[in-house]
């Protein structure tokens, strides 16, 4: 009789447990639908950029011939075999376009990526510490934010040689400035809050204040200068 009980109860519990997992699913679909129909212009934005990442992934499939191809006529107008014609050497318009767009948001996702982890990391320590410390790395960044973007990233990649794991570092490594400076401000406004005083006070580490109470409350910062950052990479 107990061996019974114990199991209706830990299927009670189990039931329990799934009605609770599929009311908090269904909160969040309800959520996602009130979301899209407040704000359609963002859904089809979505919609588009998943469409990109998708064509630029599956490029070798979606695309109809090689990139270099250049068996076509010249400079002819869109057609059902050319969607965006042929340029003057009898290339494929639209299949380059779309190997193209796979090198894009290689490039620039990786280079975002880069800067965003770097100088999210450098931007903590910098605004968290202060002192010597945040002079240290201050001086650094003004002195990497005094050449122009393009001359900067050109002269790196000069030297570095000029391919796309390269471009993707050099790139990363001139976006990562401007990310330091946006986290360090967020972070000296975090650093005052009470919250921060609270969990000092209890004991916290200063890595655990900063990694679980400070960042969440600055990434959607680092979130909206990494969204920026996305096609200023592309273009460069």
């Amino acid at each position: 009789m107990p061996v019974d009980r114990m199991v209706t109860r830990g299927a009670t519990i189990d039931i329990a447990g799934g009605t609770a997992a599929q009311a908090g699913r269904g909160h969040a679909w309800r959520r996602a639908r009130r979301l899209a129909r407040q704000q359609p212009l963002g859904v089809i934005g979505l919609a588009i950029i998943v469409v990109m990442v998708v064509v630029a992934a599956a490029a070798p499939l979606v695309a109809p011939y090689a990139p270099g191809n250049s068996d076509f006529d010249v400079m002819t107008e869109p057609s059902w075999s050319h969607p965006f014609g042929t340029d003057r050497i009898g290339r494929d318009v639209f299949s380059r376009v779309v190997h193209g767009a796979r090198t894009s948001m290689l490039v620039g996702a990786g280079s975002v990526a880069i800067a965003a982890i770097a100088g999210t990391v450098l931007g903590l320590v910098s605004g968290y510490f202060g002192r010597w410390v945040d002079t240290i790395i201050q001086r650094l960044v003004d002195i990497v934010m005094a050449f122009p973007f393009l001359v900067l990233a050109l002269f790196i990649g000069a030297i570095a040689g000029r391919t796309t794991t390269n471009l993707i570092i050099v790139l990363g490594f001139a976006m990562t400035p401007g990310v330091i400076r946006v986290v360090r401000a967020s972070v000296l406004t975090e650093r005052a809050r009470d919250y921060v005083t609270a969990a000092t006070a209890l004991g916290a580490t200063s890595s655990r204040v900063m990694a679980r109470h400070i960042l969440p409350n600055i990434a959607s910062a680092i979130l909206v200068q990494a969204t920026v950052a996305i096609p200023t990479a592309i273009i460069a």
